[in-house]
């Protein structure tokens, strides 16, 4: 194991002004963090273009406004977290790995037909339907986030 100032004298030879925490931190980074990371990679393009189609002034304003965008943040960080747990499983079978995969790709493309038929040629019962349902989660996101701060704080305050 090399400690703080061997890292430290290392990088001064050889000319890079690396701290050693930094190089710890870089050397050290899990897998879980990795694969965490992915995920958010691989859902933030589909978020972005979410975010500016609910952003456009077209849809709901006001507190169902927020609730709506708040939802579909939720849904998106749902999405990275699954994405975050196919992108990590290599120490399960090779056969279990491909299943998850080929569902995952026929699942994006489901969704992928699914958000295109509601943008374009959906009902109006099945967009109201959809709107209600990400309104909630933003709702009961707030609700769980609110809960969870007043936990943090009475439990900070206990100390």
């Amino acid at each position: 194991m090399i400690d703080n100032k061997q890292m430290t004298s290392a990088s001064a030879l050889h000319g890079h002004a690396i701290s050693a925490t930094a190089l710890k931190g870089a050397l050290c980074m899990s897998d879980a963090n990795m694969r965490k990371g992915l995920g958010c990679l691989t859902v933030a393009p589909g978020t972005a273009i979410g975010l500016a189609g609910l952003t456009d002034g077209v849809g709901p304003t006001g507190w169902r406004g927020l609730a709506e965008v708040l939802g579909w943040l939720i849904v998106c960080l749902a999405a990275a977290g699954m994405f975050a747990i196919v992108l990590g499983q290599k120490r399960s079978s090779l056969e279990l790995r491909l299943l998850v995969h080929i569902g995952a790709i026929g699942g994006g493309c489901l969704v992928y037909r699914s958000v295109r038929w509601l943008c374009l040629d959906a009902p109006m019962p099945a967009k109201i339907l959809f709107t209600d349902s990400v309104q909630k989660i933003g709702v009961a996101g707030l609700l769980v986030g609110g809960l969870w701060t007043i936990h943090a704080i009475w439990g900070a305050w206990r100390s």
